[in-house]
């Protein structure tokens, strides 16, 4: 890994993480029980992971927040969450292609704890029933998926994206996933292609036309343009194209 840290309310800004090789059960590139934030940072084929949250005997430590970072290929679980973690506009590109895994986001929570996903982008390139979100939870425990895109990169539908085991609740709303359960779907869920521009190169902006424009919680903020929020990490943008390609 790149960062063991013990320190209290360690924020971590601005940084990019790449090709850190496993080493230890303390493998992710940044692993710790304490740190406060993560913010802007790029998580970039690490074989042990991305961001590990150490729980167990730390149940006085903060709630983590993790907003606007990039977690692209990454091994074993781009975030493991072992306590409160708030995971905020960030997109996930995971596949299996270093270090096996390339789980988004595992939870192993104790009681009374919760993780949530808010106005993420998550793409799986792993096989249809492999989850991508993987709740171990106990009473009380819970994981929300709110405002995001949770699906599947494959040519048939994939189910079993989300997987929970022992006890704690899934808590889903206004978000577009593909395979949803019934028993997991609440208000304003579905399940359609986003029209994602690019998102195996790293582009995960709305198309023209996308299903999950202005379709978001109309509780939430506003779009920067004054419309009702968007499903997913990114807010649709009418100026946004392809990057230019050359075909000869």
């Amino acid at each position: 890994g790149a960062v063991f840290d013990y320190g209290d309310n360690t924020a971590i800004e601005d940084c990019v993480f790449e090709l850190n090789e496993e080493f230890d059960s303390a493998s992710a590139a940044i692993h710790s029980p304490f740190f406060a934030e993560v913010l802007r940072c790029r998580f970039q084929n690490n074989i042990g992971g991305g961001v590990t949250i150490t729980p167990g005997s730390w149940s006085a430590a903060p709630a983590v927040t993790i907003s606007d970072c990039q977690f692209f290929s990454n091994g074993h679980t781009a975030v493991d969450a072992g306590h409160d973690t708030n995971i905020e506009r960030c997109v996930f590109l995971c596949d299996s292609s270093f270090g096996g895994g390339g789980k988004s986001v595992r939870a192993d929570v104790s009681a009374n704890r919760h993780v949530a996903i808010e106005q993420c982008t998550i793409q799986s390139q792993l096989g249809s029933g492999s989850p991508t979100i993987d709740f171990h939870g106990f009473a009380g425990s819970s994981v929300s998926i709110h405002n995001s895109i949770v699906r599947h990169d494959g040519d048939s539908p994939a189910t079993g994206l989300l997987a929970l085991s022992y006890l704690g609740t899934f808590d889903v709303s206004y978000s577009d996933i593909e395979g949803l359960p019934p028993s997991y779907a609440g208000p304003g869920t579905f399940d359609a292609f986003p029209r994602l521009f690019g998102p195996l190169a790293f582009d995960f902006g709305l198309r023209p036309g996308s299903p999950c424009i202005d379709v978001g919680d109309p509780t939430s903020a506003l779009d920067p343009d004054g419309s009702r929020a968007d499903i997913g990490a990114l807010p649709f943008d009418p100026l946004h194209v392809l990057p230019p390609r050359l075909f000869c």
